[in-house]
C-alpha cells in the first residue's frame, strides 16, 4: 500500500500533492507536522494498492485537474500507483484514448519523497 498525502488549504484551492509514504504512521506524523506549522491546513490522503514489488520509486498515474497538464500541474489527482514505470506507462496508453488523454502524465516519485518548501524545509 501506498499513501499520496495532499494539502488542502481551502474551498476552490489547489490541494497539491506534498508527500508519498508507505505507512499509515508516516503519514499521520506527516498530518502532526503540517497541524503544527499552518493549523487551518487539512492533510489528506489516498490509499493506493500497488501490484507487485515497489522498489525505491513509486510511479504515479495523474489526471491534472483544470486542463492543467505535465508534471508541473498544481493540482493532479492520482488514478493509479505502480511499483514498475512500464507498467504506469501501459495504463498510461489505454487512459490516453479519451477526451481528456492530453492531461494524463507519469511521475516517478522515491518512497518518502516530501514536497520541497512548506512544510518540509530541508527534507527531499
Amino acid at each position: 500500500m501506498i499513501n499520496l498525502l495532499y494539502a488542502r488549504r481551502g474551498p476552490g484551492q489547489a490541494e497539491p500533492l506534498i508527500a508519498v509514504v508507505s505507512t499509515e504512521d508516516e503519514a499521520r506524523t506527516i498530518e502532526a507536522e503540517v497541524v503544527d506549522g499552518e493549523p487551518e491546513t487539512r492533510v489528506v490522503w489516498e490509499t493506493h494498492e500497488v501490484v507487485g514489488q515497489v522498489g525505491d520509486d513509486v510511479h504515479i498515474v495523474f489526471l491534472a485537474a483544470g486542463g492543467d497538464s505535465g508534471p508541473e500541474a498544481a493540482d493532479p489527482i492520482a488514478v493509479g500507483v505502480f511499483a514498475d514505470r512500464r507498467e504506469a506507462e501501459r495504463d498510461l496508453a489505454v487512459r490516453g484514448t479519451g477526451d481528456d488523454s492530453a492531461h494524463y502524465f507519469v511521475r516517478s516519485l522515491p518512497l518518502g519523497w516530501r514536497r520541497r518548501g512548506w512544510p518540509f524545509v530541508g527534507r527531499r
